[in-house]
């Protein structure tokens, strides 16, 4: 835990990808002297990615073209990886295709910066980057309700066994340990853990005892597992999710362990109340984020959350529709990305460079945007235990208003050239 505040308190550090000296030079004097960010440059991008398990920067600063791996091939390798696959990457390019931005959005840049380099633009950009960089470190000294992911309360008067869960699974998570029932209704207090693991026959409080308490207190939100020494004992389903039976064996504790799935999210959906809330808390930020780097990026302009009345009068005339699933979980969502035509026209003529389209070629390129959102979309459902995926899109011709709406989430976003788009997700659960 030292290890990790420390982490959070040092300087920033960026890797500058590019094989360019003069650019490299340019972006470490602008990063260091303007940001105060610790810069580590290579020329290729194998090197870079050797850096990266090196130096573990804060972030990654890409030029698409580059000699040995391309921008594109390091950012696959990025994104493939669990243990960088969240790295903030900003894109350098020459290039103002729409088939580039495509391949490049479907790796989730955080931001793009043309070439050749304007000192203005990189400012605005790197100022945007490092404000987020840096949220995200307060984000990992405060927020505590992360840090209470992973955590286990077990409750014995074996010494022995508290030792051994200590030994065992305090590698996947950190382990609290209590002696009474007392104890752990104390712990589980200020801890919050999202497991608890309790032994019969506790003193102070007994089994049954503080496991109403907990249930009483978080509700389904902590699974409660009944640890024993008899194979076939009976347990309260009302109040444990499961039961564990006790050895002193390391292997079969954690072959036992695993097969309760307790690293498993306990506040895993079941029903729509429940989802509803969950989206509420954790969806709007991933939606902005979506949005952000889809239209942000393909039509190369900024990208902010408006106000909601600032939407009631908009002409809702164009909407893009996608359709997403999780059919192990019967769970369904609509998103629609909904704007007027000018403004639909607007965005389609920013993503192709100026050309203006005609309606069948703008309606197409919204839909293009609606699908990679949705993608987006999909790995953002996953904070909240489903794993979906998008089975159907279509662009239609609407006339309705805001109030013709109603959904889980509706958000509205202004660009700067003047474009303000809906995003509307609707979440149904049942067969």
């Amino acid at each position: 835990m030292r290890a990790a505040a420390e982490n959070t308190r040092r300087p920033l550090r960026a890797l500058v990808m590019d094989d360019g000296e003069a650019d490299r030079t340019y972006l470490r004097a602008l990063l260091h002297k303007k940001f105060g960010v610790s810069v580590t440059e290579v020329g290729n991008g194998l090197e870079g990615l050797q850096a990266i398990e090196a130096e573990m920067p804060d972030f990654v600063v890409l030029d698409v073209n580059m000699p040995v791996l391309s921008g594109s091939e390091v950012l696959e390798a990025i994104r493939q990886c669990p243990h960088y696959s969240h790295l903030p990457v900003i894109v350098l390019t020459a290039a103002k295709s729409k088939r580039m931005f495509e391949e490049l959005m479907t790796f989730g840049v955080s931001d793009y910066i043309l070439k050749p380099l304007d000192y203005e633009l990189a400012m605005a950009r790197f100022s945007h980057l490092i404000e987020q960089v840096r949220n995200a470190r307060g984000m990992q000294r405060t927020n505590a309700r992360a840090a209470n992911r992973n955590r286990v309360l077990v409750a014995s008067e074996d010494d022995r066994f508290l030792d051994l869960c200590r030994e065992v699974l305090d590698k996947s998570f950190s382990v609290l340990t209590a002696q009474s029932g007392a104890e752990g209704l104390e712990l589980f207090l200020q801890e919050h853990p999202q497991t608890v693991i309790i032994g019969e026959n506790l003193p102070l409080l007994n089994e049954h005892m503080l496991a109403q308490k907990v249930r009483d207190i978080a509700g389904k939100n902590v699974r409660i597992i009944l640890l024993g020494r008899n194979a076939n004992g009976s347990f309260d389903r009302a109040l444990f999710d499961g039961r564990l039976v006790q050895t002193l064996s390391p292997e079969t504790l954690l072959e036992r362990f695993n097969a309760l799935s307790l690293d498993a999210d306990p506040a895993k959906v079941t029903t729509e109340r429940e989802l509803r809330r969950r989206l509420s808390e954790e969806l709007p930020q991933e939606m902005f984020k979506a949005v952000q780097q889809t239209i942000g990026v393909m039509a190369k302009t900024e990208v902010r959350i408006a106000a909601m009345d600032s939407a009631r009068n908009l002409s809702l005339e164009l909407e893009a529709r996608a359709a997403l699933t999780d059919k192990n979980s019967h769970v369904n969502a609509t998103l629609c990305l909904i704007t007027s035509r000018r403004d639909a026209n607007n965005l389609a003529s920013r993503v192709m460079n100026g050309v203006r389209l005609s309606l069948s070629e703008c309606d197409e390129l919204f839909g293009e945007l609606v699908r990679t959102i949705g993608g987006k979309i999909c790995a953002a459902f996953e904070h909240v235990g489903l794993t979906m995926a998008e089975v159907d899109s279509s662009v239609n011709t609407i006339d309705k208003t805001l109030s013709d709406y109603a959904a889980d989430t509706i958000m509205a976003f202004q660009t700067d050239v003047d474009a303000t788009v809906l995003m509307v997700l609707d979440v149904k659960v049942g067969a």
